[in-house]
């Protein structure tokens, strides 16, 4: 999580404060630095899941946010901006946003550092079927009012190939796209959550 300037008009949202990652990405920044989550010992990474093998991750619905502890004293009266990798289905982004409005946040928006995912994945990253995907589904907007953002923006997808700086013939870019570079039938796309319990 990362309190940093917000807007056109640049005007500063709060504190930095680290949560998920360590570092700032407001290099050369003068601000306060503050921890305003603090991990529980011994948690494990939440890694996406699909509804029935929930491992306390987003994807689960589980309890994947209870792994971090909001830190009131640093929260209270703050607007904050949330910096993540990615939303899958959104429970665990909802999940966040509430427990800092809890602690005291008086705005909370969202930058994600990849495009929307839209598309399932069947390479060997374990996200949901299509209809489970959030960006699939719903607008902009529509992502943002579900998991409580007063803002949410997706890095593009020409903006992620350029900070990768290499040919995107490189690169797969399915779940963005639904461009697969070995073509799935829809009727599979739609039934992977189904494959993934039966062969589990």
């Amino acid at each position: 999580m990362c309190i940093r300037r917000c807007g056109p008009s640049g005007r500063w949202v709060g504190h930095r404060c680290y949560g998920f990652g360590q570092g700032c990405l407001s290099q050369g920044c003068r601000r306060e630095e503050l921890r305003g989550l603090c991990r529980q010992l011994g948690a494990g990474h939440l890694g996406a899941r699909p509804s029935g093998r929930d491992n306390g991750g987003e994807e689960g619905g589980g309890k994947g946010f209870e792994l971090w502890n909001p830190l009131r004293d640093v929260l209270t009266g703050k607007r904050v901006i949330v910096v993540d990798d990615s939303i899958v289905r959104g429970t665990t982004s909802r999940k966040l946003v509430a427990a800092l409005r809890k602690a005291g946040a008086t705005e909370v928006h969202m930058r994600i550092s990849s495009p929307p995912v839209t598309h399932p994945c069947f390479y060997g990253i374990d996200t949901d079927s299509q209809d489970q995907l959030v960006a699939a589904n719903l607008s902009l907007s529509e992502i943002a009012e579900q998991i409580g953002v007063d803002s949410l923006g997706y890095l593009s997808i020409a903006g992620m190939l350029q900070a990768a700086q290499d040919d995107d013939r490189n690169f797969c870019k399915a779940c963005f796209t639904g461009d697969y570079p070995v073509d799935v039938p829809e009727g599979l796309k739609r039934s992977k959550l189904k494959l993934e319990k039966v062969s589990h």
